[in-house]
């Protein structure tokens, strides 16, 4: 019997063919998660006046923000944002992620940021982004691991998949740096009083999900 559940959030892909907006999660997740004896509930996309309903229905112990396109700098003000068909659906989830953190909070319900994620808690928080180059790509690289860290076991080598990061000085001054990159730029944090982390790796993506990655999972949802 799965022990517990997992809310995650989609990435909004547009159809090639058809007039269709669609939320979409890689299966990869229901794998990594079902192994910590985690039952995955993804999560529908919806208006921001709904997200307090949804997870009242659902009953989650914790929400994953995973993984996608960069989120607005501007997320407090996103109503001033002039919407487009090209920016339409990254708007849509922006607004949906910024109020189901908010939501997220009020119940004490345990938030990972992947990614995307990650960025996204950063800038809720306060803090902003910086344009960075070749992370954007599968290839592993070495992160350190920050000496104040006594709770998390984190991998040495990661993937990366990002174009955006955040320096320490654009690291929202609630979250605390749990690990870097070679550059100083923030690879894992975590926030001083919520139980909230973040992850700019995708640990779904690896063909052998990282035994620390299964530790902090369970650690944190546990």
């Amino acid at each position: 019997m799965l022990k517990k559940s997992i809310g995650i959030t989609h990435k909004i892909l547009k159809h090639p063919k058809y007039d269709e907006s669609l939320d979409c999660l890689d299966i990869r997740w229901s794998k990594l998660l079902t192994k910590l004896d985690f039952l995955p509930v993804p999560l529908a996309t919806v208006e921001k006046k709904y997200v307090s309903t949804q997870l009242d229905a659902l009953q989650l112990d914790g929400v994953i923000l995973s993984g996608g396109d960069t989120p607005s700098m501007n997320l407090r003000n996103l109503n001033k944002i002039k919407i487009t068909k090209k920016n339409k659906n990254n708007i849509f989830r922006d607004t949906y992620e910024f109020q189901l953190v908010i939501e997220c909070l009020k119940r004490k319900i345990p938030i990972v940021g992947v990614c995307r994620g990650l960025q996204i808690l950063n800038i809720i928080y306060g803090g902003s982004l910086i344009k960075v180059s070749g992370h954007a790509n599968k290839s592993k690289h070495k992160i350190t691991i920050d000496k104040k860290n006594k709770f998390f076991d984190l991998p040495f080598k990661v993937n990366s998949y990002h174009n955006y990061g955040i320096s320490k000085e654009t690291l929202s001054p609630e979250l605390l740096p749990l690990a870097f990159d070679s550059e100083g730029n923030i690879e894992a944090l975590q926030h001083q009083v919520e139980k909230v982390i973040g992850i700019m790796w995708h640990p779904e993506r690896e063909k052998t999900v990282q035994k620390n990655d299964h530790k902090l999972f369970k650690k944190f949802f546990l």
